[in-house]
C-alpha cells in the first residue's frame, strides 16, 4: 500500500481507492453492493471511496432505469489518465517483486499467493459468521 501511495500520490488518489476506480473502469455500471463485494469490502467503505472519486471528477453515479433505488457507477474521461497510472504502477510493482525470478518461479508464486489469499478469505468468513459485506 505504501509503494502505491507514493505512485499514485500525485494523481490525487490514495491507494485505497485506485481500487475501486479500476473496477468501476472494469465494470462500467456496476453497483456500489456489487463494487464492494468483488473487493470484500463493507458498503460503507465503498461509498467512501465512490464519494471522495466523484468529488474529483474521475466518475459519476446515474440511476438504474429498472430500479431508481440502485445507482450505477462509470468513470469519466477524466478518470482515464488516472487508471493508465494505476495500471502502469501495478506492472511495475510486480516487476519489483518477480525480479530475478524464472517464468517458472513467477507462476508458481502467483498461484502460492492465489492460495493464501483465498485460506485468509475463508478463515476470515468463517470467523465472522459468514458475513462478507
Amino acid at each position: 500500500m505504501r509503494y502505491y501511495d507514493q505512485e499514485l500520490n500525485s494523481l490525487g488518489i490514495g491507494a485505497g481507492q485506485h481500487f475501486f476506480l479500476v473496477r468501476i473502469f472494469e465494470n462500467q455500471g456496476i453497483n456500489v453492493y456489487d463494487l464492494a463485494k468483488c473487493g470484500h469490502y463493507d458498503k460503507a467503505t465503498a461509498t467512501r471511496a465512490i464519494h471522495k472519486m466523484e468529488e474529483y471528477g474521475y466518475i459519476r453515479r446515474e440511476s438504474d432505469p429498472a430500479d431508481g433505488r440502485v445507482c450505477r457507477l462509470y468513470t469519466t474521461e477524466k478518470a482515464q489518465p488516472i487508471v493508465d497510472s494505476v495500471y502502469a504502477a501495478v506492472l511495475k510493482w510486480n516487476d519489483i517483486l518477480t525480479r530475478g525470478m524464472s517464468d517458472e518461479e513467477i507462476i508458481l508464486a502467483e498461484r502460492l499467493m492465489e492460495l493464501m489469499a483465498k485460506n485468509a478469505y475463508e478463515f476470515t468468513i468463517d470467523n465472522q459468521g459468514g458475513k462478507t459485506v
